[in-house]
C-alpha cells in the first residue's frame, strides 16, 4: 500500500515539474500572427506539446463543474480521468507501452483515450446535454 501512495506522490511531482507557470499560459502578449498555414500549424503543435498538462487541467475543471449534477457522469470520467492519467499524463514516454509483445504507440493510446472519452460522453447521456445548449443558427 504504501508503495501505491510513493508512486501516486512520485507521478505528481513528476506532473507538477512539467507544468508550466498559468502566468505563462495566460501570456497575451507572446502571441502573433503566424505568416503562413504550416508555421500556424508547427505553433499550434508546439503550444499544445508545451502546454499539455495545463490545458488538460482546464478541460478537466470545465467537464468536472458540467457535470455535477450527474453523478454517474462524474464517476464515469473519474474512471476515464485515470485512464488518462496513468496512460498518457503521468506515463514515461522513453518506455512504450508492451501489451502481448506488441508495442503501442503514443497515437494509438492517444486515440483510444479520446475514444473512451467519447463513449463515456455518450453512454452516460452527456454528449447530448452538451449538445442541446449550442446555439442553433435557423435557416430561413
Amino acid at each position: 500500500m504504501s508503495s501505491l501512495f510513493s508512486s501516486f506522490k512520485g507521478t505528481a511531482q513528476s506532473l507538477t515539474s512539467i507544468r508550466r507557470p498559468w502566468r505563462d499560459f495566460f501570456d497575451i502578449t507572446a502571441v502573433d500572427i503566424p505568416t503562413s498555414s504550416s508555421d500556424a500549424t508547427t505553433r499550434i503543435a508546439q503550444n499544445i506539446t508545451h502546454f499539455r498538462l495545463n490545458y488538460t487541467i482546464v478541460l478537466l475543471v470545465i467537464l468536472c463543474l458540467s457535470l455535477i449534477y450527474h453523478p454517474l457522469a462524474l464517476v464515469t470520467f473519474f474512471v476515464i480521468l485515470l485512464a488518462w492519467f496513468f496512460l498518457f499524463l503521468a506515463r514515461d514516454r522513453d518506455e512504450p507501452i508492451v501489451i502481448f509483445g506488441f508495442l503501442i504507440d503514443d497515437r494509438l493510446v492517444l486515440a483510444a483515450l479520446v475514444g473512451l472519452t467519447v463513449a463515456g460522453l455518450v453512454f452516460t447521456g452527456v454528449w447530448g446535454m452538451f449538445w442541446w445548449r449550442l446555439p442553433s443558427e435557423s435557416v430561413s
